[in-house]
């Protein structure tokens, strides 16, 4: 942006010298300004050749009218083009501040991001959902990713290998309640409550009951 800002001021420059000169030449309100310029030249020069003790050796001496239409059309040029560098330096200056709000507040959501949930699926953000609709709802476990695509067979025995693994660990902890609940019947073999905790178990272990209730709930309900 810096080097977009110094082609901008240059430009500016140029532009603001050849309007103003146009002005100076054409307009007749240029012209009375012009002619006024000249005059306070002409008249500077004198009173500069007055105050100075020493004129004739400095070289000091009173300007043409020649002389002071040029300086005069100088000077008002280089006014011109200053008030425009500075008006394309104010014009960046909002641009970068600007800017930098953006970048602020990109830089917030980022940050409130971080604490957001993983999310798993793809919409455009509407009026009524900020961040958008249509994700994944539920639980994943054992999450895993690849940097390329997997073929049909990878993906199949990726599969039968997470099932396994989590068949082996239900079988493992159902043989670990089972013992509990032997020792616990015992003791007292005609509690109800041992009794329905134990047929529950037998129930999500063998695929029934799973989003249920237990199994005195269940027969309450009944």
């Amino acid at each position: 942006m810096e080097a977009e800002e110094h082609k901008a001021k240059e430009e500016a420059r140029e532009h603001a010298r050849e309007t103003c000169l146009v002005w100076l030449h054409n307009d007749k309100q240029g012209k009375r300004y012009l002619q006024s310029r000249v005059r306070n030249a002409i008249e500077k020069s004198v009173f500069k050749l007055k105050m100075t003790k020493n004129a004739e050796e400095l070289g000091l001496r009173k300007l043409s009218q020649k002389e002071a239409n040029k300086l005069a059309t100088k000077e008002c040029q280089e006014e011109k083009a200053t008030a425009a560098a500075v008006e394309v330096a104010n014009e960046f200056i909002r641009r970068k501040e600007e800017q930098a709000t953006i970048y602020n507040k990109m830089q917030e959501e980022n940050q409130r991001r971080e604490f957001w949930p993983l999310r798993i699926g793809a919409s455009c953000p509407t009026g009524k959902h900020k961040s958008g609709s249509n994700w994944f709802v539920g639980e994943l476990c054992h999450v895993a990713a690849w940097e390329t695509c997997l073929d049909k067979q990878r993906v199949t025995e990726q599969y039968v290998c997470g099932h396994r693994d989590q068949s082996e660990e239900a079988t493992r902890l159902f043989e670990q309640a089972a013992e509990k609940f032997e020792s616990a019947l015992q003791f007292s073999y005609d509690d109800e409550s041992v009794l329905n905790r134990y047929a529950e178990t037998l129930c999500q272990h063998a695929g029934y009951g799973a989003s249920s209730g237990s199994a005195e709930d269940n027969a309450e309900g009944e």
